[in-house]
């Protein structure tokens, strides 16, 4: 069977905090259970230590500011470890200046690093595979000059910061490209042009997640509604309570479920106090993944609307309890939700047209209703873990 190195620059570990996302975990998960030798190379990009001084005083503040989660742990040692069966190698690199490209010498340097052990392992690559464009992208033309593998780049993002012909000369070495959602992809095609080979690499959810909506009837008007999220200010968790209370400013009928940790929290207790409904809003912090089922499955309606989503894995998770689905237009479920179809989309954090919305779902039948819970489910069952995964190499292999 083929060998896959997995290039990342953010991939869990014991010994890293838990919050930041997992998604190409459960890519290289999944192809390990296909039977594929799976190697994932963890670049580390570390930062000088006073930078963690000051992260570990400020991070929720700082996680607020930037939108994403900030770095805390300082780890200078390459590592080697296994996680949930997928063989693991974190290897530190040092960046000075944020969001700019590291040096040729440095990527040189690095790539060493990486193929000494390799050739310890007596691992030759046939697939390299990057997430994220930083170091990934500079790292490829040094395993295509020495295995002549097949590279493909998922892009996550595209940073305003970095002018397109800074990438450009660094492409001749990428095969196909990986697009997270539809509107990077639109992005990447007026950035770079559309002459690359790309494909949708959409993530999954287990199985197990979509149990479907028998349990619902939507003969009642949608009450129970849900947010499951980092509680920082671009993913708007306040918009649901500004809306509500435009909505119901006298109505306590109708609960709210409040998933996750961050500094917006404060703002939505504040908020709430002394409101008629403040009761019904449930804060549960961050908790198991599994708990979080547990929660969806009780919901109507699930809601976020975010800006500068790639693709959130809890939309589907969502879908696949049965919950009607409100996202973000023109983010990362922009394509995979169809206003109307298996959900609603809204325009980032505004309140107002997410009242229009809800306003408008309590008006449906109770048979649209459940015909758009139905199609979500549906959406969610052709987006499982193994699916994805199964989907995802084949595009590798055969663009």
């Amino acid at each position: 069977m083929n060998n896959i190195l997995l290039l990342t620059k953010i991939y869990p570990a014991k010994d890293l905090p838990n919050n930041d996302t997992k998604v190409v975990h459960y890519f290289a998960k999944e192809w390990k259970k296909m039977g594929y030798n799976v190697l994932v190379v963890h670049n580390f990009v570390l930062f000088p230590p006073f930078v963690y001084w000051i992260t570990r005083l400020f991070s929720s503040k700082l996680a607020a500011i930037f939108g994403a989660v900030v770095p805390t742990v300082y780890d200078s040692q390459v590592r080697e470890y296994e996680y949930d069966g997928v063989d693991v190698v974190r290897i530190p690199l040092m960046k000075y200046v944020p969001h700019g490209m590291f040096s040729d010498s440095t990527i040189k340097k690095h790539y060493n690093k990486i193929n000494s052990i390799l050739k310890r392992k007596g691992f030759v690559p046939d697939y390299v595979i990057g997430h994220w464009w930083n170091p990934q992208l500079q790292l490829f033309q040094y395993f295509k000059n020495e295995y002549n593998t097949k590279n493909c780049l998922v892009v996550h993002e595209y940073s305003s910061k970095v002018k397109a012909e800074t990438f450009l000369p660094y492409f001749k070495d990428i095969d196909v490209f990986g697009m997270r959602s539809m509107p990077i992809k639109k992005i990447f095609d007026e950035k770079f042009g559309g002459n690359y080979k790309t494909f949708h690499c959409a993530s999954g959810i287990p199985d197990t997640f979509v149990v479907g909506n028998g349990h619902r009837t939507f003969e009642k008007k949608i009450t129970k509604l849900c947010y499951v999220g980092t509680m920082i200010k671009r993913k708007y968790p306040i918009s649901l309570l500004y809306a509500l209370d435009s909505l119901f400013p006298s109505n306590n009928s109708y609960t709210i479920d409040f998933v996750g940790s961050g500094s917006e929290l404060s703002k939505l207790m504040t908020f709430a106090k002394g409101k008629i409904w403040a009761e019904n809003v449930k804060l549960h912090g961050q908790i198991p993944r599994e708990q979080v089922s547990d929660v969806l499955k009780e919901s109507d309606c699930f809601i976020m609307i975010s800006k500068q989503e790639a693709f959130g894995l809890v939309y589907l998770e969502a879908m696949g309890c049965g919950c009607i689905p409100i996202a973000s237009r023109n983010e990362g479920m922009d394509g995979i939700i169809v206003d109307g179809q298996n959900g609603f989309l809204c325009e980032a954090g505004n309140h107002e047209e997410l009242s229009t919305i809800i306003e408008k779902l309590n008006m449906l039948s109770m048979d649209d209703r459940r015909r758009i819970s139905d199609n979500a489910v549906k959406t969610a069952a052709y987006y499982t873990d193994i699916l994805a995964a199964k989907r995802y190499i084949e595009n590798v292999i055969n663009l």
